[in-house]
């Protein structure tokens, strides 16, 4: 039996969603109940009380290690690490770009910039095509963007500066795709990464920041 558990904080409200056999059976987004709490075990809690299972029946635990709000992601990834540790088994990690990049890519199949707000003028920017991240850059916001878009003449926008960066090109199309933050349900849409990126203890997952190698070149 598979039993998956995605958690997503980013942002708030949290989302938890718990999916047996590929079939989603809690979306805390939907659950009136409890979709305003920003306790995740208390989320995650409520998730198995409303689909009738238990935490030992899981058999992965998916997070998104960010970026997002420093402390929220800390508080999902130290979770989401804890548990797997305690249950042994594997956890498996997706980051903001690829949230929002695979839905945007689904709804318009064009290249996805996604942005994350920072402090001091900067953001994480992302850019998503053909299924994975191609690029990612921390820095000033339009400065980062217009370099990450330089050669795209259509792309999509996700994130939190969707408007603003709508409006640094008028002649070209770019879509907004309506999305603001990730959903824990689009972990769901990578299955591949899903099925293969699974870490076990003494492996755990680390939240992103602005000093991640993911914004730096190898």
């Amino acid at each position: 039996m598979s039993l998956i558990l995605c958690i997503e904080t980013s942002v708030t409200p949290y989302g938890v969603v718990l999916v047996s056999e590929g079939e989603v059976v809690f979306n805390s987004l939907t659950a009136a109940v409890v979709n305003q709490d920003k306790d995740v075990a208390t989320i995650v809690h409520a998730a198995f009380q409303a689909a009738g299972q238990k935490p030992g029946a899981l058999t992965k635990i998916a997070i998104n290690r960010g970026p997002g709000g420093t402390s929220s992601i800390r508080t999902g990834v130290a979770f989401a690490n804890s548990l797997a540790y305690s249950l042994r088994i594997p956890v498996v990690g997706f980051n903001t770009f690829e949230l929002l990049g695979i839905a945007g890519w689904q709804q318009f199949h064009c290249p996805v910039i996604s942005t994350v707000k920072s402090i001091k003028g900067n953001a994480y920017v992302g850019l998503f095509a053909a299924g994975e991240i191609a690029a990612t850059q921390y820095g000033p916001l339009a400065a980062v963007v217009q370099e990450m878009t330089a050669n795209l003449p259509e792309f999509a926008v996700a994130g939190a500066h969707r408007e603003a960066i709508q409006n640094m090109f008028p002649g070209r199309t770019v879509h907004d795709t309506g999305q603001k933050f990730g959903l824990a349900t689009a972990m769901l849409d990578l299955p591949d990464l899903l099925a293969t990126r699974g870490l076990l203890y003494p492996a755990f997952i680390r939240p992103i920041t602005e000093e991640s190698s993911l914004f730096f070149a190898e």
